[in-house]
């Protein structure tokens, strides 16, 4: 359906002249990415309006985003897969969250687990974009430093609702699992 949608705007930017028709797959690709993030947003905001766990999304959403922006990780080979598989990541944090408190132990698990990770494996490749050499190391040392910084929120935000906490935890383990 994002390949329909693409097209169809793609051909309308190149029929008005905003567009050189020689670039209009490269147009079509990128309108498709957008569609299909949009898309995806839109359905996690709606099944934690519906669940009553607005909150929840909105943490997934972010962080799901910053970190997978600097680790990479795995890749559907379509935008439904990506979709289904995303969606039920966060409707997996959703069910974990509400059934299983996490605890400090948790947290340094996490850390020691996600650490080790994201020295072993991040940046992840995207077999249609290949990341130069010069830019794995920062990449790397971001996916650490992003890491870090959500785990530190996530360990504070014990003291101050656990639930919340529960969704970055959760969040964070299925963003780190995709690595």
């Amino acid at each position: 359906m994002e390949h329909i949608i693409a097209c169809k705007i793609g051909h309308k930017l190149v029929e008005r002249n905003i567009v050189e028709s020689t670039y209009e797959e490269v147009y079509i690709y990128g309108l498709e990415l957008i569609i299909s993030f949009i898309s995806t947003v839109l359905l996690i905001t709606l099944i934690g309006f519906i669940a009553n766990q607005i909150i929840s999304a909105i943490v997934f959403i972010i962080i799901y985003v910053l970190l997978r922006r600097f680790t990479g990780g795995y890749h559907a080979n379509t935008h439904l897969k990506c979709k289904l598989c995303t969606l039920a990541l966060y409707i997996a944090v959703l069910f974990f969250s509400n059934l299983i408190d996490t605890n400090l132990v948790a947290y340094l698990v996490l850390a020691c687990a996600g650490s080790i990770i994201i020295i072993v494996f991040a940046p992840i490749e995207n077999p249609n974009k290949a990341i130069p050499t010069n830019k794995r190391k920062r990449l790397k040392i971001l996916s650490f430093i992003m890491f870090a910084l959500i785990l530190t929120g996530g360990l504070l935000s014990i003291h101050v609702t656990r639930l919340l906490s529960n969704y970055i935890f959760y969040s964070l383990l299925t963003v780190i699992a995709l690595t």
